[in-house]
């Protein structure tokens, strides 16, 4: 079994969170950068003067593409919304402990 290191602090429940969160909501930033990218490029394309018309194969392919964003965007959107509600269960559960605390040293 490891030995764990004294001088690193271990991270809240409430901590990790949080962190998670953070990452969730990057990843998910960079999910729309991303899509918001190909869709300039698609639409651009896409538009009456371009010469460049996207093929059928193309646009099957961007609607698809299109699709899966929307899930992947869901998925994310909805862990963060859980994450909230933990993060806010475990703030009025570290609010009632210093509640407490403080009651019993009054």
């Amino acid at each position: 079994m490891p030995v764990k290191d004294p001088t690193v602090e271990e991270l809240t429940l409430l901590q990790q969170l949080r962190a998670k969160r953070t990452d969730e909501l990057n990843a998910l930033g960079t999910l729309i950068e991303a899509r918001s990218t190909e869709r300039d490029a698609f639409e651009a394309r896409s538009a009456e003067t371009s010469k460049d018309k996207p093929t059928d194969e193309e646009r099957s392919a961007f609607a698809v593409a299109e699709e899966t964003f929307a899930a992947d965007f869901t998925k994310r959107e909805d862990a963060i919304k859980h994450l909230n509600q933990r993060i806010a269960e475990q703030e009025m559960l570290e609010q009632r402990r210093k509640d407490a605390a403080a009651a019993s040293i009054a």
